[in-house]
């Protein structure tokens, strides 16, 4: 999904006569991160380093505008993590001068956002 947000709409909304684009269907990718409590505890940190580490690592912030030919551009600097290894590569902090990583303290597995529609139905019988 994140291809198809970040490179493929943008790419076509820019063609000339094309007003809007929108992605539909599929559910977006993400890897849930599996800690090993014992792990975590070896380290003496925790939990809220793994999650800081990787949010403050997975981002996409606003770098200022450029202004060219009465045109202005929005920039962005995207630092969100794709695969699989940048996920487990990522430094949690760093102990005695050695880092630690996530892959030091957990589990990287591929899966899917939870779905977050949901459904109602009512039924009125009249008789």
């Amino acid at each position: 999904m994140g291809l198809t947000y970040y490179n493929l709409a943008p790419r076509l909304y820019r063609l000339p006569g094309v007003a809007e684009t929108r992605i539909v269907g599929g559910r977006p990718p993400e890897y849930h991160i599996v800690v090993d409590p014992d792990k975590l505890n070896g380290y003496g940190m925790p939990l809220t380093k793994v999650v800081d580490a990787i949010r403050s690592s997975n981002i996409i912030q606003p770098a200022g505008m450029v202004q060219e030919n009465y045109h202005l551009y929005l920039t962005t600097v995207t630092g969100l993590l794709e695969s699989k290894t940048q996920v487990e590569d990522t430094v949690v902090d760093v102990v005695k001068g050695t880092p630690v990583l996530v892959k030091d303290l957990a589990h990287v597995v591929p899966g899917s956002a939870l779905s977050t529609t949901s459904l109602r139905r009512t039924v009125v019988r009249l008789y």
